[in-house]
C-alpha cells in the first residue's frame, strides 16, 4: 500500500517511489514461523482459540518457504560457515 505524499516534498516523493520499486524486486522472505506445541509432540502445529495453525500450510505459515530457503538456497553458505 502506498500512501500519498504531499507535492510540497517532491524529493521525498521520488525516494518513496524508488523504495516501492525496490521492495517489489526483493525476493519473498519469511516473516513469522509457527512453532509446534511442546505439550503435544505428535501434532505439528498449534491450536489457537480461532483454529489450528499448521506450519506446513503455506496459506498461513512461512515455515515451508523458510525451510526451502535455508536448506536449498542457503545450503552452500551454511556449509562454508560451519
Amino acid at each position: 500500500m502506498v500512501l500519498p505524499i504531499p507535492n510540497a516534498f517532491p524529493q521525498v516523493r521520488s525516494v518513496a517511489i524508488n523504495a516501492n520499486r525496490k521492495m517489489s524486486e526483493i525476493p519473498y522472505l519469511p516473516l513469522s514461523i509457527i512453532s509446534p506445541d511442546m505439550y503435544e509432540p505428535d501434532v505439528i502445529g498449534r491450536k489457537f482459540p480461532w483454529g489450528f495453525a499448521d506450519p506446513m500450510n503455506v496459506e498461513h505459515c512461512d515455515f515451508v518457504r523458510l525451510k526451502e530457503a535455508v536448506f536449498a538456497e542457503w545450503r552452500g553458505e551454511l556449509r562454508e560457515a560451519s
